[in-house]
């Protein structure tokens, strides 16, 4: 279903003496910055150029750095009603055997607030939900930007034009917002050479949220904190994550490289692959419907390793009270196992590693894209089981771009999020 806020008939007037923000874009960005400059009582207008907003995608994990934003603006509480927070991360190959482990554990201590992980979709109701009637506008794309005498002016491809005095691009990774800004640098010769040149284009992601499942069949989806899996492909070249969710649901998402023949069609790389695509998601599916899911009916917090931690509501009150933290350095444990003596010897715990020493390298090739075709359904065990329990519509594909631009403002434009900095999402 459609998340429909209240549309606007409002154009682009101005109170004089009062600043006003255009917002260009109606992602987690900028509706985030919406509601930080509603609490900051600074004016403001989000256009969205989508006439609906699709609650599509998978699961998002935040720590402590972005919790702390979120209790500012008074959404924390809601944020944990819609959260689980995170435990560890199992790596595991296509065939069950373990790689190692990454312990969240130490989250809370040091940095005030355990790192949590919730359904896309969830995130965006909520954070709707706290935007007034009005302040978001849908159906509005911007074709052109233009400075005035006294600020900026935005002109939408329905005829609409709205003017204010500060303008952010949070439009993406085809930002148009960007594009204007960089068009009108590049006429004057002051945008650097590497912001001409097109994004790096060589990743693409399937994702989906599953209906309600049996949590006796998964019992790690009744635990408070999530066991998320990462499952690495063998044959095929996808790495596919599994995140328990609130709501007996499993987040997931599947991602790896794709050829180096799509990599470099122009059509691939155009606008239109920005979006989330639900009906070019099944042939990917189909290339990872044999991976054996891990032990999720173990409860790894029955182990003792959780025992000591709160999960009572009167916790997240105490986060206010941690003391500052000088050590700014984030790091995991990483636990690897040997097989031959893990019955005898356990887990072996490692030297403590900055996160990113965890990350999994992805294989260099993916199969291409296949006609869309049915396929049996999965014999229990594998992946395929949580994919057939998720509505197609709940499914999307993407193509991913990365690049670091080197401009990200110039007179009364700025960019935030994707529209500066395109990241890849895998492992956040």
């Amino acid at each position: 279903m459609a998340i429909s806020p209240q549309p606007s008939t409002s154009t682009s007037d101005t109170t004089p003496g009062r600043l006003r923000v255009l917002i260009v874009g109606g992602g987690i960005g900028g509706l985030m910055l919406g509601l930080m400059l509603e609490q900051a009582s600074i004016d403001y207008v989000i256009l969205e150029r989508s006439p609906e907003i699709r609650p599509l995608g998978s699961a998002i994990s935040m720590n402590g750095t972005v919790l702390r934003v979120f209790e500012q603006l008074g959404l924390l509480e809601d944020l944990y009603k819609i959260s689980k927070f995170s435990g560890r991360v199992h790596l595991v190959k296509e065939d069950t055997v373990t790689q190692g482990h990454v312990d969240l554990e130490h989250y809370r201590e040091r940095y005030g607030y355990y790192s949590v992980v919730f359904g896309r979709p969830e995130l965006l109701k909520l954070l709707i939900s706290r935007i007034p009637p009005g302040k978001l506008i849908l159906g509005k794309r911007i074709l052109t930007t233009a400075r005035t005498e006294f600020g900026v002016l935005a002109r939408c491809s329905d005829n609409t034009a709205y003017e204010g005095d500060i303008l952010v691009g949070a439009d993406g990774a085809y930002s148009s917002v960007r594009q204007n800004m960089y068009k009108e640098l590049k006429d004057k010769r002051m945008l650097p050479r590497s912001d001409s040149k097109p994004l790096k284009f060589d990743q693409n992601i399937v994702v989906g949220i599953t209906d309600e499942l049996d949590p006796e069949k998964y019992s790690a989806l009744r635990q408070d904190f999530a066991e998320i899996h990462a499952i690495i492909g063998n044959k095929a070249p996808y790495t596919m994550w599994l995140i328990p969710i609130p709501g007996n649901r499993f987040a997931w998402s599947i991602g790896g490289r794709i050829l180096d023949s799509e990599a470099g069609k122009e059509d691939v790389r155009s606008f239109s692959f920005a979006e989330w695509f639900p009906e070019l998601a099944t042939d990917v599916c189909d290339l990872v419907r044999d991976y054996v899911l891990p032990d999720l009916t173990n409860s790894y917090q029955e182990d003792g390793h959780y025992k000591n931690r709160k999960t009572d509501a009167d916790m997240h009150h105490q986060y206010a009270d941690m003391a500052s933290i000088s050590d700014s350095s984030i790091h995991s444990t990483l636990s690897t196992e040997d097989s031959s003596n893990a019955s005898s010897r356990g887990t072996k715990e490692l030297k403590s590693e900055p996160l990113h020493s965890a990350s999994i390298h992805l294989p260099d090739n993916i199969p291409g894209l296949l006609p869309r075709r049915q396929t049996p359904t999965a014999k229990p065990g594998t992946v395929g089981e949580l994919i057939d329990a998720t509505p197609p519509d709940r499914v999307s594909k993407v193509m991913l771009e990365s690049k670091l631009f080197k401009t990200w403002y110039h007179e009364r434009t700025v960019l935030i999020g994707d529209a500066c900095h395109k990241v890849l999402p895998f492992a956040g």
